[in-house]
């Protein structure tokens, strides 16, 4: 050995196993294996960067995900994205006893170390380098306690004596600073695989051949390339040791030139060295190693006691919950997970809106939301609205409420929904005496699902079935947020809050209803087919929808929650205060024009809506005001101020008509 050559170590893989993997391992225990013991094929992968930092200390991470047993040979070595992942083969031996699995696993280890020797004997990993990095993986399942046992093998041939190699450098100094973004772009457009060689023709001229491409050069101008999942200094990868076999074997060298290729690693230190190698064994195959060590350091098995995680219903939660905390950890440190998932959302409409408003909720984290609708599932609803299938149709169809809350639950169990029965009372509307009972008791739950509920989303499709809720959402200080459909516009408006001051109700941004100056009134008489279905382009409710979901958690995340003040529109080049981006009052879209306007609108103190002299009815007199309200259709607008508003114009447009005369 010469003084500048070393042996070369090797930094051995480090197993993590995606806790889905062990959920699909039962499963296949129970519906396929039963009591076999035969070898199952699965797949791993390694390469693709793991971590978000940047270090020279981090482990090389072999991943089993949860698909491991369903893993299609078009998903092998790059071919899944330019991440430069890469897909190795593996067999998997279940034992059915905890006896079995710890006896002797000499010969299944001695199979899959023969096995690669034969692959690069034959040459097929040199058709298939990825062949190189077999590996085994020995289990016991203990599905009724759900505990885990488990080996990885990563066999690896060795040489007797070992390789020695020069110290590495970096590749970048070596071959040049603009050698490794050349050869990753290259790398790229031949959907690298995770064994190469770079036939290097001349200063900054080189090309990537594949292995089983015809050798050109000698050992001075060809490097032998691979994806190296380790990101020590001075070592490279597991990786290395069958591909050194491989390449003494195929290629008869005595000395070859590695790059240990790191560029998909956050702090991309690619390694060059050189590799004096050993003679091979001409009559046998070479001895070899492999079994990983467990968290000790001791070569042993692992254990994964999964008990309080494997139950279906906990691993659906805990998978919805792991997407937000990975949006927390990486991009929105901010986001308070806990506060969004207690939020108790009363959905007031079980339609397009209503159904696509809760499953953004549900992305979100929301556990509890409550249905409110008087409908039932028709055959037009399912093509449009993505809570509902065609058995809910049939048979008059089921309640929309119902079968919405209902299939929330059969999404995603954890989900705590339900549906209420009801035909929100509305101005203009006017009711029997003997409907009164029935519509006070029909008033009472509403207003009690409005007091339990955090926040109120109004998604009805007639404008006076919007005024109720609006009325109720002010008097009892609940954030609103109005979302309405036209045929090719939408409107996303939260209501204000008037209880800023406890002691005074005082809102500082309007309702629904602040533009308008006549009460609402019947809208549903003597409508048209076309008119009694909502008619609206069928991409617009997903768009108002996530609107307006998005902006009730912007609101959670802002000091005031929902006091806060209304974002007028700025460039989106403008940083924003507010991690989540603006807090708009209202947001009208227009689908013709791909445009939406953001506006800010001032309570008006006529509003029939949410002016102080209505919520001040309401609460003084509760059902009497609104029994007057649904009765009398001028009513409403004499409490609110427009019937003196208006004959005040009619005085003034008179007064001026007199002075024209003269």
């Amino acid at each position: 050995m010469s003084a500048s050559s070393a042996i070369l170590q090797f930094q051995p893989f480090s197993s993590n196993v995606d806790v889905g993997f062990w959920y699909e391992l039962v499963k296949k225990k129970i519906d396929e294996l039963k009591l076999s013991q035969d070898p199952i094929e699965i797949m791993g992968e390694y390469g693709a960067n793991q971590f978000n930092v940047s270090s020279n200390n981090l482990p090389s991470i072999f991943y089993l995900p949860s698909r491991a047993f369903s893993a299609k040979n078009s998903e092998k070595n790059g071919e899944n994205g330019d991440n430069f992942g890469c897909v190795s083969d593996g067999t998997l031996w279940n034992s059915n006893t905890l006896e079995e699995f710890k006896g002797d696993k000499s010969v299944m280890f001695d199979k899959a170390a023969s096995r690669i020797w034969s692959d690069i004997c034959s040459g097929d990993a040199l058709r298939d380098p990825s062949l190189l990095t077999r590996f085994l993986l020995a289990t016991f399942a203990d599905i009724k306690k759900y505990h885990f046992y488990y080996w990885f093998s990563f066999p690896a041939l060795i040489f007797d004596p070992p390789v020695t190699s020069s110290p590495p450098k970096s590749a970048s100094d070596s071959l040049g600073p603009d050698f490794l973004p050349s050869l990753t772009q290259k790398l790229k457009d031949i959907k690298c695989p995770p064994f190469f060689r770079v036939f290097i023709q001349g200063p900054d001229q080189f090309q990537v051949k594949r292995l089983d491409e015809e050798f050109e050069g000698d050992e001075h101008n060809n490097l032998f390339g691979f994806v190296d999942p380790c990101s020590l200094p001075g070592n490279p990868g597991w990786p290395l040791r069958n591909y050194l076999v491989l390449i003494a074997k195929h290629f008869q060298l005595k000395k070859c030139r590695i790059l240990s290729f790191r560029e998909h690693q956050k702090n991309g230190n690619s390694l060059e060295f050189e590799v004096n190698l050993s003679d091979l064994p001409s009559d046998r195959a070479p001895k070899s190693l492999g079994w990983e060590k467990n968290h000790k350091g001791v070569l042993s098995p692992r254990h994964m006691n999964l008990s309080s995680t494997m139950d279906p219903n906990k691993l659906i939660s805990s998978s919805v919950d792991l997407n937000l905390k990975l949006m927390k950890w990486r991009l929105l440190p901010s986001l308070e997970l806990d506060r969004v998932q207690g939020t108790k959302c009363l959905l007031l409409g079980a339609g397009t809106l209503g159904c696509n408003v809760a499953r953004s909720l549900m992305s979100w984290g929301v556990r509890t939301i409550t249905f409110v609708d008087n409908g039932n599932v028709s055959f037009s609803n399912p093509a449009r609205q993505s809570l509902f299938e065609f058995e809910d149709c049939i048979n008059g169809g089921k309640p929309k409420a119902e079968a919405a809350a209902a299939r929330m639950q059969k999404i995603f169990p954890g989900m705590e929904t339900s549906g209420k029965i009801l035909t929100i009372p509305m101005p203009g509307h006017p009711i029997s005496s003997g409907e009164e009972e029935n519509v006070k008791k029909t008033v009472e739950t509403l207003h009690e699902l409005v007091r339990s509920h955090d926040v109120i989303f109004i998604l009805t499709d007639s404008r006076e079935s919007r005024w109720l809720p609006t009325v109720l959402a002010a008097a009892e200080g609940k954030l609103a947020i109005n979302s309405a459909l036209g045929f090719d516009t939408f409107l996303v408006l939260r209501h204000g809050l008037g209880y800023k001051n406890p002691e005074k109700y005082e809102p500082e941004l309007g309702c629904y209803f602040c533009n308008d100056i006549v009460a609402p009134q019947n809208s549903l008489r003597d409508r048209t087919l076309d008119q009694q279905c909502t008619v609206t382009r069928p991409g617009l409710s997903s768009v108002a929808a996530a609107l307006s979901v998005e902006l009730l958690v912007s609101l959670l995340h802002h000091p005031d929650r929902g006091y806060a003040p209304a974002d007028g529109p700025r460039e989106v080049s403008n940083p924003t205060s507010n991690q989540f981006g603006i807090i708009p009052h209202s947001v009208r879209g227009f689908l013709t024009h791909y445009a939406n306007l953001i506006i800010e609108g001032k309570p008006y103190n006529r509003c029939t809506g949410c002016s102080s002299s209505v919520v001040a009815a309401f609460q003084k007199e509760g059902f009497e005001f609104l029994k007057k309200v649904f009765n009398e259709p001028k009513y409403l607008e004499d409490v609110a101020g427009l019937t003196q508003m208006k004959e005040e114009a009619e005085e003034v447009s008179w007064e001026v008509a007199d002075e024209d005369d003269f």
